[in-house]
């Protein structure tokens, strides 16, 4: 199977230490356990975008909290591999996203127009809502 066209953002989140493209177990807790996932550091697109890929048809559901420019491409490729996700937007940069819009067609320059802007793109399957704490708690799912 071809792989879908190619989006941009970092496949599996940013990762500490390791090569790019280099997939392996994630580690955590005091005592450096693994954890029940794994980390492949890559970018959509990029050389590495065909493991990004099958590493997102594979997985059961994704999910970006504080992933800044990598918020939109979680979504575009959760509802193109029909996949449940959950974003949790926070940095907009709009001098580098000047061709986001909201649904009205305002330019998205905060939080909330970026959540705008993500449930636009399909709202028929994309909600929003907050989390029980303070500070950026809205999420897109």
């Amino acid at each position: 199977a071809r792989a879908p066209p190619p989006i941009r953002g970092e496949c599996a989140g940013p990762a500490v230490g390791g090569a790019v493209g280099e997939q392996r177990p994630a580690v955590g807790g005091a005592g450096g356990e693994r954890l029940p996932f794994g980390h492949l550091r890559a970018e959509f697109p990029g050389l590495e975008g065909a493991a990004c890929w099958e590493v997102a048809r594979r997985c059961s559901v994704m999910v970006g909290l504080h992933a800044d420019e990598a918020t939109e491409p979680i979504v575009d490729a959760a509802l193109r591999l029909g996949k449940p996700f959950a974003v949790v937007p926070c940095c907009v940069f709009p001098s580098r996203h000047p061709h986001r819009t909201t649904p009205d067609g305002r330019p998205v320059v905060t939080t909330g127009d970026l959540a705008d802007s993500l449930r636009g793109k399909d709202p028929a399957r994309v909600r929003r809502g907050f989390l029980p704490f303070t500070g950026l708690n809205q999420v897109v799912y």
